[in-house]
């Protein structure tokens, strides 16, 4: 199995980086439109969550499933 040069591995982690950041932002998102929309604190950070798990886990899959084969 071949291993990937430096250039691969630091474009991978950013793109990793990219995806956590984006996630951060749904994440805060949907937690203030939980809590705006009448929900309680509580119910606000798990939606949160929530949101910021699915949007991590869905640009994973798409950075994974972009990734070329070797």
């Amino acid at each position: 199995m071949p291993v990937p040069n430096s250039n691969e591995n630091v474009i991978r982690t950013l793109s990793i980086a990219l995806i956590v950041a984006i996630g951060l932002i749904v994440g805060l998102v949907g937690g203030i439109v939980a809590f705006v929309g009448g929900g309680t604190v509580s119910d606000s950070i798990v939606q949160g969550g929530v949101a910021f798990a699915g949007a991590v886990t869905l640009g994973l899959l798409i950075e994974s499933s972009l990734r070329p084969r070797s």
